[in-house]
């Protein structure tokens, strides 16, 4: 016995009763009726029973009575009897075909039980909803079929099934299923089913068709398009964000959360706009700042706030900014844009290996479902693609596996090349040797609570020792008070934020300077802000101060926090205030100071006057001649470790200003950070030590040791002059101390000790030394205060120098020197930069440290021999990095720009001019107008240099008298004397220079010059190519190194050239190679335009669009227009012609060789102006030129159309961008009627794009004629 009745899937109540409950509900079944709406009931005298069941079964009467309902009208349905007991199949399945005939219905419409829902067919094809169907009544009765276990227990958990969206079984087929449970009594009541049809047809669900669900979603289609057309009638909608205005794009990013992107304000963004809508924003914040008294509490809150405008000011910005770009502002869109394909294509990847797996399924909906969506994706693969390979799902993987395996490929270069555009990008804004480096820095693998409890440890608090000194001090000295009549510094505001970078590191508040730069309104918030600062009617909060710090590693084991130095990144509008304070601190410190501290002294080159002072008491000797004692002292984490109180008591003693003092101290009390790779809230507080990454914190440091001076000058001193006596020098914590005995020396370390105990400051005495003069071998240093010291066996590196007890230590010098240099060259030299900047790069990174090392002490013999070598060390270097050859002569290295040079600076001159400038130091310094016997050296030097280089010098009292000049600044005279030099050296390079071959004898006597030098951004390989092909010694062309090569190109008639292919002949007397200097001339040509269109329009052009007509305020342009009038001309197509209101300027362009270029110039000239009627190819001698007065040409004929003045100018450029004067006159000419300024630029830019055609020409030509040839032969042949 079975049942085919099935209850609905949506049904809680009937699926949660199990046999013994649905035997008790039968017995009610005979006694239930149906009423006229359609209701199944229960008589009245009959209720109490549903009641008795109910609490028999422990089930409510609703579900008692729903379950009635849903079997009574089930077997009403199907015409079958009201009894206790299940149904037969047998009669079920013939009462539902009698049903199905009598009606004439559909199998489908007539569902298995009367509360079943219809099929849901929205997303099967016609083709699959038999399997569909039979999918969905296989799984009906897949669950308990598996469940149909032998044991009552399993059978009762089956039948009640809390779950109702599993049981999908009927309660009659679960009566069936329990049948030994049930009494066999039956009731025979019968039900006229036509009579009540209309009613059944209304309880049944009908199920939809696919013609049913296709016409629905037909309609609903056409709902919404119609409702898209009404949207778009409706203009109270939201727009396209590009097309909404600045208030409405505010109010969008208002919600907007995330953090703010670096930007470029361009031409379009409407900046004025936003500084005013900002302005409206902050105008209640700014309120705030003008009263009289703001609390720090009303302060931080002010900020906060006010941040909250900045940023969204901040993303207004960037909105107008399309351009993807990073924190150093480098473009990376492409990065960006194959990243983002990548992880697009790995996840359709991901999706079909799922699909995959899911299609090996053992569920039969699951597998339909991958297999059914596997289909759609092979369709509309072939739909999109029209490709055979896209047969089965296997070949659509392999081909996105390879896709990602390319993008991958492509990822390492785009990267490689926007590291290289970095690395370029970085020097040109700082020039260093730091940003030729990698830029990741390396992560901390400290864990962060190790580190935090190590800079808790560290900045804990700490009682000083009381030694009586800095209250000694205190005592003995007195100091004017600073007095400023006015806080407020409008110009050192304006100046400060000026000169600050405004895309730092931004603060914990992540605004970034920029945007008190960029808008107004953003400014005055600031000023008003660091206005009453500064007057004290505002007060510093923690918000300002607190910042977040960065551990950059030193050296050491990097798993130890000691070995890291902790920076602070600050709020920026925190940066500016400091940097005003401590400007104005430090005018009020210039009488201060004393002289024995070098360091950050406005106007002074404290390293160069502390180098020379160390050297002339290293040389002075005790009264017995005897060697000074000298100590050198080290502390340990200087910074770190200066005591709080003792900094106020020293910063108040000192007379700075009282207000400034106030913030100062309030700052101190804020002083705080969070380490940035830590998540935690967990504040570092300073306690001690003084706060790194502040503007003021060199400041701080040295007024902290200040009174150390006064205390160790109290002891014995060496005399250098009636007024001059000292023991000691300082550049911030690097001390030196100096005395005639060993004793005295132990006094002086002693005095620093303690000193330093009473500041916070400890000696580190493993890297603290001493050296002492001991002929007698009578001394003990057991008990000297210097004991625990290294006694200097070797050399100590003091103010970057290696130094014994006697000054610098020549051997050790070099020795270190050499190796720098060589890890240096490398890495310019192996970097990603021009050729230009190489250079750049080797002159003001490389080169100083030589000079400083070298220009203070020495023989000019062994400097002398230490300059050549460094010199052939550099070129030979360049040699190996392929960035010259040896048979490119010197010269072009050292020559200037200005004479087609690198620019290299010659070592041998550069420390000629080192040492003259610095005895023109000296002699302008009053501090050493005493020690001018003690300077004997310097002086005998500089008369030396002055001899060689024919300089004619009087010495006077203040100044000095050079060839004549009188110079009041030592500035001035440096100058001078640089530029004499440096002249002098250029005749002697172009001297040598013109000796050997023709082109650069050519250059010096015609003085010819190659604009694009004056900007060389070229790659080494290609400014190597140029040049050997410049000067003819190309190994693969005719020349030198290859004699009997000829050119191999041929004509239309099979015929090869055969002459020497010289480059002059490839370049520019080869007919076979015209076509090929015809797209040169055209590539010259675009690039003229294209820099025309950039001035004057802001607007960058294609090839294409470069031909066509341009229209600009003052003139009209047209490119390569032909032209026809009334008589037959040859010449009649100009390259440029400009239109203006009352003239016409006709430019025409040509390349030619080196040694042409006037000539060139005339025979246009010929052409346009004097005789066009026939083709010119070569010049009409000047003697006849009067015989061609009067007849017809180019220039005559567009006046007489035009009615207007007409000039023509020829536009000659060598091969190679080279210029002569009267044709840099005839370009400069061009662009002064354009009205362009600072048209060398655009003169450099088109001399470059020459060069590197006529490069590409020279390859196309060996290319063509089977001369390229395998790089390892190519440097072979080098």
């Amino acid at each position: 016995m079975s049942s085919n009745l099935k209850s609905s899937n949506k049904d809680n109540n009937l699926n949660n009763l199990d046999l013994g409950e649905i035997h008790q509900i039968l017995k009610l079944l005979p006694k239930c009726r149906i009423t006229e709406d359609w209701k199944v009931i229960i008589d009245a005298e009959n209720f109490n029973q549903v009641e008795e069941i109910s609490k028999k079964i422990k089930k409510p009467v609703q579900s008692i009575m729903k379950y009635l309902d849903f079997e009574f009208k089930n077997r009403m349905m199907l015409d079958l009897p009201i009894t206790t007991l299940p149904i037969p199949k047998e009669d079920v399945t013939k009462k539902r075909k009698a049903v199905l005939e009598k009606f004439q219905l559909k199998h489908r419409e007539l569902p298995q039980s009367i509360n079943d829902p219809p099929i849901n067919e929205d997303v099967l094809s016609r083709s699959c909803i038999p399997n569909q169907l039979r999918s969905l009544n296989d799984e009906k009765f897949s669950h308990h079929r598996r469940k149909r276990l032998s044991t009552y227990e399993t059978l009762i958990s089956a039948l009640n099934n809390e779950n109702p969206g599993k049981d999908l079984c009927s309660p009659i087929k679960k009566t069936r299923m329990s049948e030994h449970l049930l009494d066999n009594t039956t009731i025979d009541t019968s039900f006229d089913v036509e009579m009540h049809w209309d009613k059944i047809e209304n309880e049944i669900i009908p199920k939809e068709t696919y013609a049913d669900k296709l016409k629905k979603n037909l309609n609903s289609g056409n709902k919404k398009l119609q409702t898209k057309k009404k949207n778009k009638n409706n203009t109270k909608l939201r727009k396209p964000f590009k097309d909404l205005n600045p208030e409405e794009r505010w109010k969008i990013l208002e919600k907007s959360k995330g953090p703010i992107f670096r930007y470029r304000v361009n031409k379009w963004t409407p900046i004025d706009t936003i500084d005013r809508l900002l302005n409206t924003k902050l105008e209640k914040y700014n309120e705030l700042w003008k009263q009289p008294s703001v609390s720090e509490k009303d302060a931080s809150t002010n900020w906060r706030k006010a941040v909250e405008q900045l940023k969204i000011a901040a993303k207004l910005l960037k909105s107008y900014d399309n351009t993807k770009i990073d924190i150093d502002g480098m473009k990376i869109d492409n990065i960006v844009k194959i990243k983002r394909a990548r992880n697009k294509t790995m996840r359709f990847i991901n999706r079909v290996n799922n699909l995959i797996h899911q299609r090996n399924s053992t569920n039969r909906k699951e597998k339909a479902s991958a297999n059914f969506k596997i289909r759609r994706i092979i369709q509309t693969c072939r739909k999109k693609r029209k490709d055979v390979k896209m047969e089965n799902i296997e070949q659509i993987l392999h081909f996105n596996n390879d896709k990602v395996k390319n993008l991958d490929k492509r990822t390492e270069i785009v990267q490689k090349k926007n590291d290289d555009q970095k690395v370029r990008f970085k020097f040109n804004l700082k020039p260093s040797l730091k940003s030729l480096g990698p830029s990741i820095q390396q992560k901390v693998d400290i864990p962060n609570k190790k580190l935090e409890d190590f800079l808790i440890d560290l900045f804990k608090e700490e009682n000083t020792k009381d030694n009586g000194l800095l209250q000694q001090w205190i005592e003995e000295t007195n100091f004017e008070q600073q007095k400023r009549t006015f806080m407020w510094n409008e110009e050192l505001f304006e100046n400060t934020l000026k000169y600050s970078r405004g895309w730092k590191a931004a603060g914990l508040n992540k605004i970034y300077l920029s945007i008190f730069k960029q808008l107004n309104s953003a400014k005055t918030f600031l000023k008003n802000w660091c206005f009453g600062i500064l007057n004290n009617t505002i007060k510093l909060s923690k918000y300002d101060v607190a910042g977040k710090a960065f551990p950059i590693y030193k050296s050491g084991d990097r798993m130890l926090p000691q070995n890291y130095r902790f920076i602070n990144v600050l709020n920026c509008h925190f940066k500016i205030l400091s940097k005003m304070m401590n400007d104005m601190i430090r005018e009020h410190l210039i009488n201060i100071l004393p002289f024995e501290q070098q360091a950050n002294q406005k106007g002074k080159d404290g390293l160069l006057d502390g180098i020379i002072i160390n050297r002339i008491l290293q040389n002075s000797s005790g009264s017995d001649g005897s060697q000074l004692n000298q100590a050198w002292i080290d502390f340990k984490r200087a910074f770190d470790t200066i005591s709080h109180s003792k900094l106020k008591l020293i910063l108040t003693k000192v007379g700075i200003d009282k207000r400034l003092l106030d913030i100062i101290f309030t700052s101190m009390k804020h002083w705080s950070f969070k380490i940035n790779s830590s998540k935690s809230k967990t504040w570092i507080k300073l306690h001690k030590g003084i706060y790194q990454g502040d503007s003021m914190s060199p400041t701080l440091f040295i007024l902290s040791i200040l009174p150390l001076s006064h205390i160790l000058n109290k002891e014995a001193t060496i005399a250098l002059s009636p007024n001059i006596k000292l023991n000691h020098i300082k550049f911030y914590d690097d001390i030196k101390l100096f005395a005639k005995t060993p004793e005295h020396l132990s006094t002086l370390v002693s005095r620093v000790e303690k000193f330093g105990e009473e500041i916070g400051l400890l000696t580190n005495a493993k890297k603290c030394a001493y050296t002492i003069d001991n002929k007698e071998n009578n001394i003990s240093t057991d008990e000297m205060a210097y004991s625990d010291y290294n006694e200097l066996k070797a050399t100590y590196k003091y103010l970057g120098i290696e130094e014994d007890q006697y000054g610098s230590n020549t051997k050790e010098n070099i020795n270190k020197l050499y190796e720098s240099l060589k890890k240096s060259l490398d890495l310019v030299l192996s970097s990603p930069l021009s050729v230009g900047n190489m250079v750049r790069a080797i002159n003001t990174c490389i080169l100083p440290k030589v000079l400083f090392v070298f220009s203070h002490q020495g023989e000019p013999t062994i400097r002398n021999r230490i300059a050549d070598k460094i010199d052939s060390m550099i070129r030979k270097h360049m040699n190996e990095h392929k960035v010259k050859m040896d048979s490119i002569s010197n010269a072009r290295l050292y020559l200037s720009k200005q004479h087609m040079g690198l620019g290299l600076k010659n070592t041998h001159l550069e420390l000629d001019k080192i040492n003259l400038k610095n005895y023109v130091h000296i002699h302008y310094t009053k501090f050493f107008n005493e020690l001018r016997d003690k300077l004997a050296g310097f002086k005998k030097l500089f008369e030396e240099l002055t001899r060689k280089y024919g300089l004619k010098i009087e010495y006077l009292e203040n100044q000095l008298k050079v060839n004549d000049l009188y110079f009041e600044s030592e500035k001035e005279c440096k100058r001078y004397i640089t530029e004499c030099l440096d002249k002098i050296d250029e005749e002697l390079w172009l001297k040598r220079y013109s000796q050997k071959r023709i082109f650069p004898a050519t250059v010096v006597e015609q003085k010819l010059f190659s604009p694009w030098t004056w900007h060389n951004d070229l790659s080494p390989k290609m400014y190597k190519n140029i040049i050997m092909i410049q000067e003819a010694v190309h190994p693969q062309l005719n020349g030198p190194p290859n004699p009997n090569s000829k050119c191999g190109l041929i004509n239309a008639e099979g015929h090869r050239c055969n002459k020497y292919d010289h480059p002059k002949h490839v370049l520019s007397e080869c007919e076979q190679n015209n076509g090929n200097k015809k797209i040169r001339h055209n590539q010259v040509l675009y690039e003229i335009t294209k820099q025309i269109a950039m001035v004057k329009l802001m607007k960058y052009i294609s090839f294409e669009d470069s031909r066509n007509e341009m229209k600009f305020k003052n003139f009209t342009m047209t490119v390569d227009q032909p032209f026809s009038f009334n008589i037959t001309l040859y010449h009649s197509r100009p390259d440029l012609i400009f239109y203006f209101k009352d003239k016409i300027i006709v430019a025409e362009l040509s390349i030619s060789s080196y040694e042409n270029l006037d000539v060139a110039a005339n025979l246009k000239r010929q052409r346009y102006t004097l005789y066009g009627e026939k083709e010119l190819r070569a010049p009409i001698p000047r003697e006849k030129e009067h015989e061609y007065i009067g007849k017809n040409n180019f220039v005559k004929s567009l006046r007489i159309r035009e009615n207007k003045e007409v000039d023509f100018i020829p536009l000659i450029i060598g091969n190679f961008g080279e210029l002569n004067s009267s044709r840099y006159e005839d370009w400069k000419r061009l662009f002064e009627a354009l009205e362009i300024k600072g048209f060398d630029k655009i003169i450099s830019k088109i001399s470059r794009r020459t060069a590197i055609e006529s490069e590409f020409l020279i390859y196309k030509y060996l290319k063509t004629t089977n001369r390229i040839i395998k790089k390892q032969d190519e440097e072979e042949l080098l």
